[in-house]
């Protein structure tokens, strides 16, 4: 995702995301939660208020491999300095 554009995150990347996070198969969601930090960096702010709450029904998932996933994820995020969970909405 680093060598997308921020106008091609928005067209291609979010969507994307958007789409793999609302799925009925488990394993989109999953996919999606690896997806969410990288293209957060380099979204808008209200595509990164989207991803935000889509992150958090990731974390709240009724499938417990999604929640597995996300937690995965939101520490690799928390590591690089910034949680983007935890922004204001």
């Amino acid at each position: 995702m680093s060598v997308l554009s921020p106008e091609q995150t928005e067209r291609h990347a979010v969507p994307l995301v958007r789409k793999l996070a609302t799925a009925e198969w488990f394993t989109s969601r999953i996919s999606s939660t690896s997806l969410h930090a990288p293209v957060y960096a380099k979204a808008s702010q209200s595509s990164k208020n989207e991803l935000r709450r889509s992150f958090a029904g990731l974390a709240a998932d009724d499938t417990p491999m999604v929640r597995r996933a996300a937690a995965k994820h939101l520490g690799v995020r928390i590591g690089l300095g910034s949680c983007f969970l935890f922004d204001t909405y």
